[in-house]
C-alpha cells in the first residue's frame, strides 16, 4: 500500500514537471518570437548610429571617418545597403 502511493505520488510529481516545463518552453518561445521580430530594427538603428558616428564633421580628420571608407572600399557598399540586402 505505501508503495502504491508512493508511486503515484511520483506521478503527480513528474506530471507537475513536465505541465512546468512546457510553461517554461511556451514562455521562452513567446519571447524569442519577439526578439525575432524586433531584433532587424535594433540591427538597422545601431548600423545608422554607427554611421552616423563615422561621418567626418568638418575640421575632423579622416581617422573617424577611416572604417566606413574601408568597408565600402572593401564591399563596395555601406552598413545601411548590406542591412537591406540580408533583409530583402
Amino acid at each position: 500500500m505505501e508503495q502504491q502511493q508512493q508511486e503515484q505520488q511520483q506521478l503527480r510529481n513528474e506530471a507537475c514537471l513536465h505541465s512546468c516545463a512546457g510553461k517554461l518552453i511556451h514562455s521562452n518561445h513567446r519571447l524569442m518570437a519577439a526578439y525575432v521580430q524586433l531584433m532587424p530594427a535594433l540591427v538597422q538603428r545601431r548600423i545608422a548610429d554607427y554611421e552616423a558616428a563615422s561621418a567626418v564633421p568638418v575640421g575632423v580628420g579622416p581617422s573617424r571617418h577611416s572604417a566606413k571608407i574601408s568597408w565600402t572600399l572593401k564591399t563596395g557598399t555601406t552598413f545601411l545597403e548590406k542591412a537591406e540586402q540580408l533583409k530583402g
